[in-house]
């Protein structure tokens, strides 16, 4: 029960975060760097606490409405758990809605997710899905540095118990942690 109190704490917070900087740039001028629209039309990110962990995962968006984009992710990691390890590859899709704002401005994003997860090691192989949806935020500033952070839920599906590492399945917390490019 603490890790939902703690999680549904965590979620209103980034909420009200979000909801005063979009109020706040909202009221600032036309040449303030986090409002202004660039007409960049892609943006490339990773995780950097992925990184951490030794998961790298990059993220394309590319515009495909006002306030809307669209793109694949792919990930790699390997990891370890006791004398075991594997090696894993993924893929999977991004849809990023801007809520009141175009594409690549500061702005409040409703996420959704889907990824296919393939891990195999001296064992065997094994894979897995999931899908998601986030709420967050993204801040862009001039020349296209941004930084974007929310929190959601997601089902997982992962049985990995084929290759000496256990399972994972079920609705659990979700959150993303990135920085990224656009252009």
């Amino acid at each position: 029960m603490k890790k939902k109190n703690l999680f549904l704490g965590l979620f209103v917070s980034l909420l009200y975060l979000g909801n005063s900087l979009s109020s706040d740039f909202a009221r600032a001028s036309e040449d303030d760097h986090h409002l202004k629209d660039e007409g960049h039309t892609v943006n490339l990110s990773v995780s950097p606490v992925g990184l951490l962990f030794g998961v790298a995962t990059l993220n394309a968006d590319f515009k495909v409405a006002e306030s809307l984009t669209f793109g694949p992710s792919a990930l790699y990691s390997s990891l370890s758990a006791g004398t075991v390890s594997a090696t894993s590859y993924g893929f999977g899709a991004n849809l990023n809605f801007y809520l009141g704002h175009p594409v690549f401005t500061d702005s409040c994003i409703l996420n959704g997710t889907v990824s296919y997860v393939n891990a195999s090691n001296s064992f065997g192989s094994s894979s897995g899905v999931s899908a998601g949806a986030n709420i967050g935020y993204w801040w862009f500033w001039h020349g296209g540095f941004n930084l974007g952070l929310g929190l959601g839920l997601q089902y997982v599906s992962l049985n990995y118990a084929s290759l000496g590492l256990g399972s994972i399945s079920g609705v659990m917390p979700n959150g993303f942690l990135n920085i990224g490019y656009s252009f």
